[in-house]
């Protein structure tokens, strides 16, 4: 039968997907549970049984064994997760292999993997895989831990040789390789590629290079909302390490990750990348929305990135680097050629030379960075030209700042910015795609007015008057400027200065824009795009008075205001009230 016209398509659409529907449905009736130990006393030999669809369910208990998957799609699961199931391979190789061509529908879920010692990798004298050896494979592992493993070269905990991974809410701890020059005591990607996704690795070490993983040979790696802590790596990359030359497509994603507490003795102890290609697609790394805290190295005692100029690529976005140490130079970061850092923050890092951020190669950036409190200083090495930065002791650029960024409670490790903090839209209208972007927590950029500098973007509800700090104090403290009113227009407003020298001259400074530049000893806040003034301060040190808001300004248009005060106590001369926003409802 021919069936013409749009309804007759429709029909014949919704005909074929019932039919291809019913295919697996039909596979899915025909599948059985293979019970261990209740059929097969050994997890092999229910594999060994099973039938493409099955499941091995697994009971509580250690089973001393490896396992070989034999090609099959089948899921091979605990009933009683990791805490409670144990493979042990107890010296006898990799404890589970992948090895045989398996898809997707080869699932391991819900084990401990333990005891493994490698195997054998082709023509090479390598050992890889000590608890997992995935080789031209392409399977899935979920809710497993991995731990206690061992390999001579590459992958104590999981090796993924020519194929991929999907790993998933795994925890891989322990592990370790023990050739120098090899690595990737956690795990190793070696010409393949995986995805980890809510993955924990912790305590794994390496004699060479990448102690909770190492990728390399043109692999592809993605990590999303990882705990990378506390591993260790001889020669470097103490959390992790992805390397490539002449890697076409090859492409590295860390994202919302947390590396703490790693180390290595060499360059990256949080992460080491370094990234070259070939051809007409080059290599990209990308790191962004991730925590770099208490790491330690050589150099880069957060991380180091770079890449080759002309084929390849490095971005550090929305990170957080923060008391990190190296035992050289870059205590929070040390970046070669072609490598971006925008929107970071660089905060109480250490290192003999620069302390923030140092340059190895010439460098366009950083960008839309706070780098606050790091030491013995904030950023140098090779000629870098940042802007729209805000720089302890201040720095030649386009935007940049010298305040204070006011963190919450940088001693309890809190680095978003307070409502004072001078770093709230002030960054560039021109942020690169701002609109797209999100901070550190996930949050839109440019939520009021401008994108703020520094990987966090304020959330907090300006409402109708913010107060913005920066007052310079005069013979009798810091004046105070106060504003009231509903900022709609038309409606009545009150501004109100207290706390200024009496009967002295003052005068009021309203802009559009943030200036923050040092004047008379203080910071003037606003663009002064118009002075008010000069107004008696009168007997009691303040003045007060009554305005209305202007009709016809949209909501969210923002005005700041700042009163300086002829003050002999001050420090030039003058006194300033703190900075104040208004922003029309």
């Amino acid at each position: 039968m021919r069936v013409i016209g749009t309804s007759g398509r429709a029909i014949a659409v919704a005909l074929s997907a019932a039919l291809m529907a019913a295919v697996p449905l039909a596979a899915a009736a025909g599948a059985n549970t293979l019970d261990v130990p209740g059929q097969y006393a050994t997890i092999q030999a229910a594999i060994v049984a099973a039938q493409p669809g099955d499941t091995v369910l697994v009971a509580p208990g250690t089973y001393v064994e490896t396992i070989d998957f034999l090609g099959k799609g089948i899921t091979v699961q605990s009933s009683g997760g990791a805490a409670v199931t144990t493979i042990d391979g107890n010296g006898g190789g990799s404890v589970v292999r992948f090895m045989s061509h398996e898809t997707a529908a080869s699932v391991l879920r819900g084990f401990t993997i333990t005891g493994g010692t490698g195997s054998a990798f082709g023509p090479f004298p390598y050992q890889v895989g000590g608890g997992v050896r995935i080789d031209s494979s392409s399977p899935v592992i979920r809710e497993c831990t991995i731990t206690g493993n061992q390999a001579a070269d590459y992958g104590g905990g999981i090796c993924i040789i020519s194929g991929s991974a999907l790993v998933e809410d795994c925890t891989l701890s322990e592990n370790a390789t023990t050739i120098a020059d090899n690595g990737g005591g956690g795990l190793a990607v070696y010409a393949a590629s995986a995805e980890l996704h809510g993955c924990t690795l912790t305590g794994n070490t390496t004699a060479g290079l990448g102690g909770g993983f190492r990728a390399l040979l043109n692999s592809v790696l993605e990590l999303t909302d990882c705990l990378i802590a506390d591993n260790t790596a001889t020669q470097g990359g103490g959390g992790g390490e992805f390397e490539t030359q002449n890697g076409a497509f090859t492409v590295f994603e860390l994202a919302g990750c947390t590396l703490t507490g790693n180390a290595t003795g060499g360059w990256g102890g949080g992460l080491n990348v370094s990234v070259q290609g070939a051809g007409f697609v080059n290599p990209f790394a990308d790191i962004h929305h991730c925590h770099f805290v208490g790491n330690q190295a050589a150099s880069g005692g957060g991380a180091y990135g770079g890449a080759s100029p002309s084929s390849g690529a490095v971005r550090f976005s929305e990170c957080l680097f923060a008391s990190n140490e190296a035992s050289q130079s870059g205590g929070g970061i040390a970046v070669g050629a072609a490598t971006t850092v925008l929107s970071c923050t660089l905060v109480g890092n250490s290192a003999p030379e620069n302390g923030g951020l140092h340059a190895i190669a010439a460098q366009a950036g950083p960008s839309h960075c706070i780098l606050w409190g790091n030491t013995a200083d904030q950023l140098g090495g090779e000629p870098c030209h940042p802007q729209w930065c805000d720089i302890q002791g201040g720095h030649a650029g386009i935007g940049n700042l010298d305040v204070d960024p006011f963190f919450v409670d940088p001693g309890a490790g809190d680095y978003h910015l307070a409502p004072t903090s001078a770093c709230v839209d002030a960054g560039n209208l021109d942020y690169p795609a701002a609109s797209q972007r999100t901070d550190i927590d996930g949050d839109p950029r440019v939520l009021f007015g401008h994108v703020d500098i520094g990987a966090d973007e304020a959330t907090f509800a300006k409402g109708a008057w913010t107060f913005l700090g920066h007052a310079l104090a005069g013979a009798g403290g810091a004046p105070s400027l106060v504003g009231t009113g509903t900022l709609v227009g038309g409606a009545p407003l009150t501004l109100a200065l207290s706390g200024a020298a009496t009967s002295a001259p003052s005068w009021l400074v309203l802009g559009t824009g943030q200036l923050l530049l040092p004047f008379k000893g203080g910071v003037m806040v606003p663009t002064i795009d118009m002075l008010v003034g000069p107004i008696g301060s009168g007997p009691a040190g303040g003045w007060a008075f009554n305005a209305s808001w202007p009709a016809g300004l949209p909501p969210g248009f923002v005005v700041r205001l700042q009163t300086w005060i002829a003050d002999a106590g001050g420090p030039a001369g003058f006194a300033a009230s703190n900075g104040l926003a208004a922003q029309s409802q």
